[in-house]
């Protein structure tokens, strides 16, 4: 995956230097925004609710599970949200706690997965899992969690650190 990264960002240089002597050159450099969430995950807009000034965009993984992203009215209309429209749910890995599946049954949305590598730390332990729904995720579980590679466990996001990205 690194290595297509690689050639991709190679690829935008290349286009950028080229396209310097055009009129749009600096509106050009957002294109493609590059990013420190890691975690991306693939949805669908299953329903908007609106209250006030910010919108719950309840969202759907490839195999339906839910998930739910809370952002303001302003920036649902900006993407033109609306039901069945593909986007990108977004979430930095240090948003996602990761704890034992059997713990914390009422505390948030949560996704269930198995942990598939697990990196030890004084300050919390980095877990990347598989979520029942076949996509990665990356998270953080307390120091001395006791998770190991192979074990359940709960993905709990908070639904206001979820970004709603369009897909380009």
């Amino acid at each position: 995956m690194l290595t297509i990264a690689a050639r991709l960002a190679e690829s935008r240089r290349e286009v950028l230097a080229g396209a310097a002597s055009e009129p749009d050159a600096p509106v050009l450099t957002h294109i493609g925004v590059r990013t420190s969430m890691r975690n991306q995950l693939p949805c669908r807009v299953g329903r908007l609710e609106v209250k006030g000034q910010t919108v719950r965009v309840f969202l759907q993984l490839p195999d339906g599970t839910a998930l739910v992203s809370r952002i303001t009215k302003a920036s649902a209309e900006l993407l033109g949200l609306k039901k069945d429209l593909a986007v990108l749910a977004l979430c930095k890995a240090t948003a996602v706690v990761i704890t034992p599946l059997l713990t914390h049954r009422d505390r948030g949305q949560q996704l269930h997965g198995r942990a598939e590598r697990v990196s030890r730390g004084v300050s919390g332990d980095e877990v990347s899992l598989l979520l029942d729904a076949g996509l990665q995720l990356v998270g953080f579980a307390a120091p001395g969690s006791g998770i190991k590679a192979k074990t359940p466990v709960n993905a709990l996001i908070d639904e206001a650190a979820v970004v709603i990205a369009l897909a380009a």
